[in-house]
């Protein structure tokens, strides 16, 4: 079993880099309203100097669907990620325009939002995304906050496409989130940071090798 990282809300171009020489297979850029919001410009210099096979991520926070299509084009991302009340059909008409992959982002109440409402969410966009990312639902932020849910949760889910697990996370705590969610990839912001958008390699460097350290567990059982 291989857990896919993606770091999220680069600010700089240098240590996007790092990162992905590190081990993240996914670097995110952040164009909705946040504390690490950046100029299509910089992404597309942070697109451009990652190394082959690194994926970029863009996220994006209700956008009409020309400005996303045209972020898509001039910043080179290879996936979308969908972080405020876009409708399935939105997602599906995004998906068909671009060459992009299609991440939903659901949010999940720190007590912990009920199952039902979940799955019902999961349901109806399954069929049009290619992926779903489950944060903690904090007021309109889009992540980022610092802060975790309970994951247990999402183990009483049925998600049918790979998933991501975000909110709160950091190398003391990814381990037991891998242990109690068992998710396809995780996804950190805040918690390598040593100030908001500003990026911090050496806790960078101690997330990534807090998830492999998990994958050398399971793959030894």
């Amino acid at each position: 079993m291989r857990v896919r990282i993606k770091i999220c809300g680069f600010t700089e171009e240098k240590t996007a880099y790092l990162a992905a020489q590190a081990g993240a297979d996914a670097i995110g850029v952040v164009f909705a309203p946040s504390r690490r919001q950046i100029e299509p410009e910089l992404a597309r210099r942070i697109r451009e100097g990652l190394p082959p096979f690194v994926a970029a991520v863009g996220v994006m926070m209700d956008p009409d669907l020309e400005e996303a299509l045209e972020l898509a084009k001039s910043c080179g991302l290879d996936a979308i990620q969908l972080h405020g009340n876009e409708s399935p059909e939105f997602c599906a008409r995004l998906a068909e325009k671009t060459h992009c992959r299609i991440i939903k982002t659901l949010a999940v109440s720190r007590e912990g939002e009920k199952g039902e409402e979940l799955q019902r969410k999961i349901e109806a966009y399954r069929p049009v995304v290619h992926a779903f990312l489950f944060d903690t639902a904090v007021g309109k932020s889009c992540g980022g906050t610092g802060r975790t849910f309970n994951w247990q949760v999402l183990s009483r889910l049925r998600i049918g496409k790979p998933w991501l697990l975000a909110g709160g996370l950091d190398a003391t705590n990814v381990g037991e989130a891998l242990r109690v969610a068992r998710p396809w990839g995780v996804d950190v912001s805040s918690g390598v940071e040593s100030a908001p958008g500003i990026k911090d390699i050496m806790r960078i460097e101690a997330f990534i090798r807090a998830v492999r350290r998990y994958e050398n567990e399971i793959n030894r059982l």
